[in-house]
């Protein structure tokens, strides 16, 4: 078995910049063998995000396969075969799973994200790279092009399996089906974060049945997954394509204070520098309110009443352009 103080050992020799920020990001180190429990909790620390769904986990510590590819039965998580077929890990000797589209009829718009802690924030006007590897497991009649990666600045969970309403910051393109059931393809694109501050990472299908990019790919397959979509996912990584300041503070441009926070009422905030603009946005960039122009003012006072409790992000401007990006809690 390997241990899970292993990571804490091994984080520190990564040089900054240049390190995964993913955790476990070939789903190496595990708390228990998949044998009787699944759940993707078991390679620490991958995360689920809601009770009704959770991501499956796969490693060579199961014992191997007895009964048949199809008697869903008896399930097995083993490394290369397994339930749900026949998959060597790209790197190692485990992998995750999940559903990307299910029963469009029985199950319409059931989805389930792997979620992560990265190692660190991520922040912003840093371009970073992010790539994972996903293969379509054998059982399986459907293939989907709409994979991609969502970061958030808090933990995510939702009450059912519905598809997340959010846009991913990693898109897979819509002219490509992911239908390989050999090899591993990798789904890798760049990003630069506008707000900083992420520390979530969830990596599934986003778009909802309506928009989702689906092929039938196998008519041999009979069994009850013929019409749904599952991936076999490895090798996962978010890498820093610039230099990473030392402390965040540094890439303000614009530095300002807002106080009280949690504010209930009446927020206030100040700079040394006039605003030109304050804009109040959720915490997946949406306004939430009109943008204030406080014209050419230091100091000014926001109304929150009647904004629904929660952590929000407030973007400040300044009439040269400048701008900054703080957190701020309705309560």
């Amino acid at each position: 078995m390997r241990y899970i103080w292993s990571i804490v050992v091994l984080l520190p020799l990564f040089v900054k910049g240049q390190q995964n920020l993913v955790p476990n990001s070939n789903f190496e180190i595990y708390t228990h063998c998949p044998e009787e429990e699944t759940t993707i909790t078991l390679a620490y620390p991958w995360q689920v995000s809601g009770v009704e769904c959770s991501p499956d986990f796969y490693h060579m510590c199961n014992p191997p396969l007895v009964f048949p590819p199809d008697t869903h039965t008896f399930p097995n998580h083993g490394v290369p075969a397994n339930n749900v077929g026949y998959q060597v890990a790209r790197s190692g000797v485990g992998y995750a799973g999940f559903y990307a589209v299910s029963d469009q009829d029985l199950y319409p718009n059931f989805r389930e994200y792997l979620q992560i802690e990265l190692t660190e924030p991520i922040y912003a006007s840093v371009r970073y790279a992010v790539s994972f590897h996903v293969s379509l497991a054998d059982k399986f009649g459907l293939a989907t092009g709409s994979l991609g990666a969502y970061f958030s600045q808090s933990h995510v969970y939702r009450e059912n399996g519905d598809v997340l309403n959010v846009e991913p910051q990693i898109q897979s393109s819509d002219g490509f089906i992911f239908n390989d059931k050999t090899n591993w393809t990798e789904v890798r694109d760049t990003f630069n974060s506008r707000y900083g501050g992420e520390r979530y990472m969830l990596i599934g299908n986003f778009r909802n049945d309506a928009e989702s990019n689906v092929t039938f790919v196998d008519s041999g397959v009979t069994n009850m997954h013929a019409a749904r979509s599952y991936y076999y996912l490895d090798d996962v990584s978010v890498i820093a394509l610039d230099s990473i300041p030392d402390n965040i503070a540094e890439q303000e441009q614009l530095s300002f204070n807002l106080w009280p926070n949690p504010a209930s009422d009446v927020l206030h905030i100040q700079s040394r520098m006039p605003f030109a603009r304050l804009l109040m946005l959720d915490i997946s960039g949406r306004a939430v309110a009109p943008p204030i122009l406080p014209q050419g003012e230091e100091r000014v006072r926001m109304d929150v009443v009647g904004i629904p409790p929660g952590l929000y992000l407030l973007e400040a401007t300044d009439p040269e352009g400048r701008n900054a990006v703080k957190k701020m809690v309705v309560q």
